[in-house]
């Protein structure tokens, strides 16, 4: 079987990605693929570019997941502005263990009309659409039995990010900070990845046209090896 070098096929997957990073439309323009070329010359341009801009955009991506990751908890922590507790006291009791999470108001009115058979004591802290959002303080020897009952009526919880803080206050405080700087760092790596079109955007737009016609070689060269192995076995 006659089959394309690997390293070529690593070549174009790379060629794709940068094509798809840098926005450049994938057609064969003529005056890229007039002049001649090596193949050996235009591998290390692409594995040389491809890896600084991939190195940018992995960056951006996890810093993109990060961002997100702030705004869901500071969404989350918006619940409990109306509370005026500290997060850290709650955590260290000996006893007892505490949840912070969110019912659909219909599991929430389910597990109303079964308050007497819940070994918790359940506070209301806000209601959202369709949600009510809730603390609940239980013995932990009846921790287990309580938590069954929370899954079995989806109870989403609301993790508290102690590492950031212990209080309402310093926890947003927080949050908005990391938010800020996330934010300016995601826009300066933007810039970077402009700068990186800018500088290596008719390069990739070039070894692209040229790919296609090595491509096209290579397909010629494979049916030409297969035909006079086909001859041969014949002969």
């Amino acid at each position: 079987q006659c089959e394309d070098p690997v390293d070529f096929r690593d070549i174009d997957n790379k060629l794709n990605v940068l094509a798809d990073l840098f926005n450049i439309d994938r057609t064969v323009k003529r005056k890229f693929v007039k002049a001649d070329f090596k193949y050996e010359d235009m591998k290390a341009k692409i594995n040389s570019t491809y890896g600084e801009v991939l190195d940018c955009h992995n960056k951006l991506d996890d810093l993109d997941n990060e961002l997100r990751e702030y705004r869901r908890l500071r969404e989350n922590m918006g619940y409990l502005k109306s509370i005026n507790i500290d997060f850290g006291v709650l955590k260290g009791l000996n006893f007892f263990s505490f949840k912070i999470g969110k019912f659909t108001r219909e599991n929430y009115d389910k597990l109303n009309d079964n308050i007497e058979n819940i070994s918790s004591i359940i506070y209301e802290i806000s209601s959202i659409p369709g949600y009510q959002v809730v603390i609940s303080i239980t013995p932990k020897v009846l921790e287990a039995e309580v938590d069954r009952v929370f899954k079995s009526l989806n109870f989403e919880e609301i993790s508290i990010p102690y590492e950031l803080g212990c209080t309402y206050e310093d926890i947003m405080t927080e949050l908005d900070r990391k938010i800020q700087n996330t934010e300016a760092d995601i826009s300066k790596l933007n810039k970077s990845l402009d700068s990186l079109k800018k500088k290596y955007g008719t390069a990739v737009d070039e070894s692209y046209s040229r790919a296609r016609m090595y491509e096209k070689i290579l397909e010629v060269n494979r049916e030409s090896a297969c035909a006079n192995k086909f001859f041969i076995h014949s002969g």
